[in-house]
């Protein structure tokens, strides 16, 4: 830990358990604080903010017996950074977390501390293992429940219709997370708590259980969100049932949106449109928050940690950048107030330049390689760019960005506050389809220099998802006796991506069931001289090498996959079959793996 952080963390802390735990008593006129965050919920999939598409009654109703944010946004359209800047009150930039890779460091005051030193019992139940407490964010929490259990599978897309299992990965359903928070808030004692309840439904690979897969048949996004607001509703009931309503403080909002193809982006993380950066926020506390209020002002999820900690009587520790938006609640609105939100995933895991933006009531400037203006309340899709016709108001809140660019350049030059993780977590991660294998940068490495425009380098990456679909639901013909079936499927997804090795081996084990030997060989020779990129594209080369016949050739491309890859096992024993056969002249085959 910094020195002067661990200094700076001792006082603060010592100061507020002096000035609260005297007055730390049962039912000591204190709320309880419950933050819910869903991840991954897009705003225009609740009713309550207009939508037609899902029914979310029990969110609904929280609103109609609370306050509604209508301009809230996010600060990170990645789950992790998003999340640290909703504990710490500040952005990314500043708390140095930029992708789901790093952890928080020990330097920064979280909401959880605030409100631990300040006589609070604090509970966390996490629904991924994105906030597993390995990466720092279980910091102030007397306990945080991030024990996942393998027992229940996430599908695939592809596989879906077949019901089998894409694998055991690290995440839990929203029922589960509601039966943990249950439980924690049952043994929290009569003094007040503080929950933070993180449910991963309606994050990909969507699928709802009973009966919303079935109600949603065809939607299945919108059907894990009506699953998790049954869940949140039965959460809230408990509340009621138990006569904590009236003191408890309720905030309920999302990490992140998701993109539906508007502009190009599928799922988030990429750039800062409104289909992942607008978020819904939602308050309750009856009795101290009008009902039924729609606040238009513009608010952050930096601004959560400081408004929870207002609202309870917490001192906010100095650093936080988010704002206490308890005059919002008493109708006070700066109309020029504006909030930060950035998407990094591009640039951390691809090398492409990240994309930030900058918006108020009116306006968004998107800030990339191609600059972008909006005019929101008029065009809310963000369908006509006004960069080069609205000189002034770009210019205005150009300059606003040009100071949240400045503020990144000084807290830049300091030690690295964000450390990445270990093998073992980001394999984890991997199973989430969060981390990424291959090309990637360093969040806090330099970020000048001619960088791809994402707006063009997604395309390809486009590209490469549909392929890997295509890929799948080929080897799952394969596996029940159809190559005929997987042909197209193959074809289409090498037309797609050209350099994308399992296809080419998946597509050369077709020529070879058809006697096309030749073609197999060529097809996948031909690619191989590209001298593929990462340890994974060597290994598929070798398996679909030694599934050809050519042994000799796959201990060499096997040999290369375990010299960049020397800790992978399964490369090691694959090796060790490879060499075996080519000694003893034994004709093999495997399967061929992807991702």
């Amino acid at each position: 830990m910094n020195v002067f952080g661990s200094i700076f963390r001792t006082v603060f802390l010592a100061g507020v358990l002096l000035s609260f735990f005297p007055a730390c008593a049962p039912n000591d006129g204190r709320p309880n604080v419950v933050l819910i965050v869903i991840d991954t919920l897009r705003r225009d999939a609740l009713s309550c903010y207009g939508s037609r598409e899902v029914r979310t009654p029990s969110i609904d109703r929280l609103a109609e017996e609370g306050a509604l944010f209508e301009s809230a946004v996010t600060a990170a359209t990645v789950t992790f950074p998003s999340i640290c800047s909703i504990m710490t009150g500040r952005y990314p930039y500043d708390h140095h977390v930029r992708s789901n890779e790093t952890y928080l460091n020990d330097r920064f005051i979280t909401l959880a501390e605030m409100f631990r030193a300040a006589g609070y019992r604090t509970g966390a139940v996490v629904g991924s293992a994105v906030l597993a407490a390995q990466a720092n964010l279980d910091q102030g929490f007397e306990q945080y429940d991030d024990r996942f259990s393998d027992d229940w599978k996430v599908y695939d897309p592809a596989l879906r219709n077949e019901g089998i299992g894409a694998g055991s990965v690290l995440q839990r359903r929203a029922g589960e997370v509601t039966d943990r928070a249950i439980s924690w808030m049952k043994n929290a004692g009569d003094g007040p708590f503080f929950l933070f309840a993180h449910y991963f439904d309606p994050h990909s690979n969507y699928d709802p259980p009973p009966p919303f897969r079935s109600e949603y048949a065809g939607k299945p996004y919108y059907g894990e969100a009506a699953y998790t607001d049954r869940e949140v509703g039965r959460l809230l009931e408990w509340i009621d049932r138990r006569g904590l309503s009236d003191r408890t403080v309720i905030l309920l909002t999302a990490d992140h949106g998701e993109g539906f193809g508007e502009h190009n982006e599928y799922e988030h993380g990429f750039f800062v449109y409104e289909s992942t950066s607008h978020i819904p926020m939602i308050l309750r506390w009856p009795g101290e928050v009008a009902e039924g209020e729609r606040i238009t002002g513009v608010v952050s999820t930096i601004d959560i940690a400081p408004t929870l900690a207002g609202l309870a009587g917490l001192d906010i520790p100095e650093g936080m950048e988010g704002i206490d938006a308890g005059p919002l609640l008493r109708g006070i609105i700066d109309p020029g107030r504006t909030a930060y939100t950035e998407a990094f995933r591009g640039y951390t895991s691809y090398g492409w330049a990240p994309t930030r933006s900058v918006r108020d009531r009116e306006w968004k400037f998107i800030e990339a390689p191609s600059k972008e203006l909006y005019h929101l309340s008029v065009d809310p899709t963000e369908g006509e760019n006004l960069y080069e016709s609205r000189p002034d108001v770009a210019a205005r809140l150009g300059m606003v960005m040009e100071e949240h660019l400045r503020s990144e350049k000084e807290v830049r030059g300091e030690d690295r506050l964000a450390g990445t993780m270990d093998k073992a977590q980001r394999e984890r991660l991997e199973a989430l389809g969060y981390a990424t294998r291959g090309k990637s940068s360093h969040p806090d490495g330099p970020l000048g220099g001619d960088l791809p425009d994402p707006t063009e380098a997604v395309l390809e990456f486009n590209a490469l998802q549909r392929a890997k679909i295509l890929c799948r639901n080929a080897r799952l013909a394969i596996d029940q006796g159809r190559p005929g079936d997987a042909k197209p499927l193959l074809e289409e997804a090498v037309k797609l991506d050209g350099d994308y090795f399992p296809a080419l081996s998946l597509l050369a084990e077709v020529y070879v069931g058809e006697g096309r030997k030749e073609d197999a060989e060529r097809l996948f020779l031909d690619v191989l001289e590209g001298a593929p990129s990462g340890a994974e594209a060597y290994a598929n080369a070798s398996a679909a090498l030694v599934n050809l016949g050519r042994t000799a050739d796959a201990v060499k491309a096997m040999r290369e996959a375990v010299r960049l890859d020397p800790d992978n096992t399964q490369y090691r024993r694959m090796l060790d079959a490879f060499e075996k056969a080519l000694a003893t002249g034994e004709k093999i085959s495997v399967r061929v793996n992807f991702r």
